[in-house]
């Protein structure tokens, strides 16, 4: 004989009642889920990326928790349609790979994303290039941006002895009919920066020598068409000086500004491929993802952190390297002259200090050269920057990267030989006496008594 019971027999009411409100929260949690906007499905193992997709109100907030979490973890800032206003701004922290999978899946007008760019974050070389066609309409930003580069592999071959090639550059463009508009990125990985801070100088110091056209081998007045007229009819560099302040927000790969509609591609022009060996086929398996992965500037292939031997090879272009490099207005209270109004006082190989030029040239020899002069008037000294030789007397030996320079001063007809290391910046070497055979005309200048006033 059998007897049927129901189910609900063999569990107490109370029972039956919590499992209704587990019910209950699922089914709400749920449909709360479906009204935010989630990124794709992110999968993840002990070996993999973090799956993290934290989203902040604050900057600030973002860049702490990138900083406490590691593991690769990025901040990027995105903005949304509000109603009512403009758009807002929010910041996400996730790994570059999480993000490339929800950027490329979102329609491409609502792309409106960047990476932020920390303060003391080590960085690649990188440039903004803008200017207005309207107002420029003789200008030819293909043959601008030709210019630049090769500009800048000059200055990079004498500022660090590096050399670089057109092929190491992603270009990306997002030219319209009425703004020309492209950012460049340097790939070289001998080429990364300490920081952003690093970078806007380095870029400073070759845009002042661009706008005095001392960038020999490339012609003058391509040199003074790098510097266009903004809408209020100024002249500017057009390279944008204002993209290397402190987490700054810039563009990513196929992204527009909020409501332009015009995305960042790869420019007609460029003739980077991205290394394999750097940006995985696993984590970036089509070109797009591999050319988004080289795009960012903070970002360095497969391993985020570079390696201890591979920091301390880190660029550097601290603030008295730029004051020294980089002549500026006498109105800012400083020694150096103002080179636009008197070009003498400044050049290459030869200054008019012949005896002081051929002393300073046996000093370096035989593999040294005399790179660059600066006269400072009111100090009457000169500054030699010496292409070759980079021993520096402070450390005992040559530096890896920086070069050196020699420091002579007139009126006490002595030297001294420093460099552009940070690191030796607060070491001076004693000045020493000049020979007085070297300087005969400085024999004659003390030896000589005074003239007679005539009345």
């Amino acid at each position: 004989m059998s007897v049927n019971f129901p189910v609900s027999s063999f569990y107490p009411k109370k029972g039956c009642k919590r499992l209704l409100e587990i019910e209950i929260k699922l089914e709400r949690g749920v449909s709360e889920a479906k009204k935010k906007p989630l990124p794709p499905r992110l999968t993840s193992s002990l070996q993999g990326h973090p799956p993290d997709w934290k989203i902040f109100h604050k900057q600030a907030e973002a860049l702490e928790y990138a900083k406490q979490r590691g593991s690769g973890l990025m901040t990027f800032s995105f903005e949304e349609q509000v109603p009512g206003s403009e758009g807002r701004r929010k910041y996400v922290v996730t790994h570059p790979t999480n993000m490339w999978k929800n950027h490329i899946s979102r329609p491409p007008d609502q792309r409106c994303s960047y990476e932020v760019i920390p303060a003391e974050s080590q960085c690649k070389l990188y440039f903004d290039l803008e200017f207005n066609k309207l107002a420029n309409p003789m200008r030819d930003g293909s043959k601008m941006v030709e210019t630049l580069l090769e500009a800048c592999s000059w200055a990079l071959e004498e500022v660090f002895n590096l050399q670089v090639r057109k092929c190491d550059v992603l270009i990306l463009d997002a030219t319209t009919t009425n703004k020309f508009s492209q950012h460049l990125i340097y790939q070289n990985p001998n080429i990364f920066f300490k920081d952003n801070f690093h970078v806007g100088n380095f870029v400073k110091h070759l845009m002042m020598l661009v706008k005095d056209c001392n960038i020999p081998n490339i012609d003058v007045n391509d040199q003074r068409d790098l510097f266009v007229k903004n809408d209020k009819g100024e002249s500017v560099s057009f390279c944008d000086l204002a993209v290397y302040t402190k987490n700054r927000n810039f563009r990513l790969f196929l992204a527009s500004k909020f409501e332009k509609k015009v995305p960042l591609l790869i420019a007609k022009t460029n003739t980077y491929l991205p290394d394999r060996t750097r940006y995985s086929t696993e984590d970036w398996p089509i070109d797009e993802a591999a050319i988004f992965s080289s795009s960012l500037i903070t970002y360095f292939g497969n391993d985020q952190q570079l390696g201890a031997q591979e920091e301390e090879q880190l660029l550097t272009f601290g603030n008295k390297q730029l004051d020294e490099l980089m002549p500026v207005n006498s109105s800012n209270n400083t020694t150096h002259v103002d080179l636009a109004k008197d070009p003498s006082l400044n050049g290459y190989k030869s200054s008019p200090w012949i005896e002081i030029d051929r002393f300073v040239t046996e000093l370096i020899a035989p593999a040294g050269t005399i790179r660059q002069w600066i006269y400072f008037e009111k100090t009457e000294t000169i500054v030699y920057h010496i292409h070759g030789n980079r021993f520096c007397s402070t450390i005992g030996r040559e530096h890896k990267r920086n070069h050196i320079k020699y420091v002579v001063n007139l009126p006490n007809a002595t030297y001294y030989q420093s460099c552009f290391d940070p690191d030796c910046a607060n070491s001076r070497p004693p000045p020493q006496p000049i020979p007085p055979e070297r300087l005969p005309w400085y024999n004659l200048l003390t030896d000589s008594t005074p003239f007679d006033i005539v009345s």
